[in-house]
């Protein structure tokens, strides 16, 4: 199944309802910077959606929206997105965070090249605790020669 990523002023609309509505949240709760990455298949049918945002002091956090499927997380759909933010948008760390109950979601950062960082306890939007990941440009394996 070819993937590709989708991004665009005309398609930050749709892809931020499409990754709310995934990830249980009332429409507009996602930060107002997200910039979200839509990942299509052969079909042009939405798969996934990964938002950057709270870009600050040289870091940026990402959220990740699936329909399910763990095919979305190819090599190549990683390497664009670490672009995006490493190298276009010149972040040197990304952090994720992850329900602690959400057992696929960490395995599949620990995959992606993600360190675990913490347990924060309530840490989660939904009052659970939550699993912090980060990632820092030189460890991105997905970019040539890691950096």
């Amino acid at each position: 199944m070819p993937l590709d990523l989708i991004m665009g002023a005309d398609l930050v609309a749709p892809l931020r309802a499409w990754a709310e509505e995934r990830l249980g949240l009332a429409p507009g709760r996602l930060p107002p910077d997200a910039v979200p990455m839509g990942v299509v298949d052969d079909d042009g049918q939405i798969v996934a959606v990964i938002t950057a945002s709270c870009f600050m002091n040289g870091a940026c956090t990402l959220d990740t929206a699936s329909n399910g499927s763990r095919r979305w997380a190819d090599r190549g759909i990683l390497k664009l997105v670490g672009a995006y933010v490493f190298l276009h948008r010149g972040c040197r760390r990304m952090t994720t965070l992850t329900a602690v109950s959400n057992h696929p979601a960490q395995i599949a950062a620990l995959r992606a090249g993600f360190q675990f960082e913490a347990r924060l306890r309530g840490g989660y939007f939904t009052g659970e605790d939550a699993i912090l990941f980060g990632m820092r440009r030189e460890e991105c394996t997905w970019l040539e020669g890691g950096h």
